[in-house]
């Protein structure tokens, strides 16, 4: 299921990252013709993912004042968090970059169907995600993105920048998640 995509996605970006990761450090130092760096931060707009992702990309631009950062997500998850968005105002190197949900204009949230508008968005986000990149300038150094968005090595292979994945959840999620097929073998899947 989506999970386990999720948990191989999660570790082979690991895996992928530590093999790049010589090659591609001086890049993410200088950017990558010399220009100012910058980072792209891919929030998964579901749940409270945004909150941890926002909140490190704002202390990393307080910290960092020339490195540009650049915050993707949807409109509609950017309300909840409007006041740690209002926070970030005042950086100029903290810039938010609003991508289509991928919802088709009549879709209602159904109880039943809880992961329908997830499925919609892990559709569509790849395409509208390489799209809104390709443009950027300066041009990206390096993407941190929610490991969730198990497509965001794609983007950041595609780039020539390093990926980062980050975990937004707790630390018991991630060991749930990647011991999920011995969890599978010892109490078995419900169906």
């Amino acid at each position: 299921g989506i999970f386990h995509r999720l948990r191989f996605s999660f570790l082979q970006s690991w895996n992928t990252r530590e093999r790049g990761r010589t090659r591609k450090k001086k890049d993410m130092e200088t950017g990558k013709r010399g220009e100012k760096p910058h980072v792209a931060l891919l929030a998964f707009p579901f749940g409270s993912h945004a909150t941890p992702l926002l909140t490190l990309g704002r202390h990393l631009a307080g910290l960092a004042g020339d490195v540009k950062f650049s915050f993707f997500t949807t409109a509609a998850s950017l309300k909840p968090i409007s006041s740690l968005v209002s926070a970030c105002s005042g950086n100029p190197n903290m810039v938010f970059c609003t991508i289509p949900d991928g919802l088709p204009e009549d879709f209602a949230f159904s109880p039943e169907r809880p992961q329908e508008g997830i499925e919609h968005f892990l559709r569509s986000a790849p395409h509208d995600l390489r799209r809104a990149l390709a443009g950027m300038q300066p041009p990206l150094s390096c993407v941190l993105a929610d490991a969730v968005l198990v497509f965001a090595q794609d983007l950041a292979d595609e780039a020539g920048v390093p990926l980062i994945s980050f975990w937004t959840s707790a630390a018991s999620s991630l060991i749930t998640h990647i011991n999920t097929d011995r969890l599978r073998e010892k109490f078995g899947v419900v169906q």
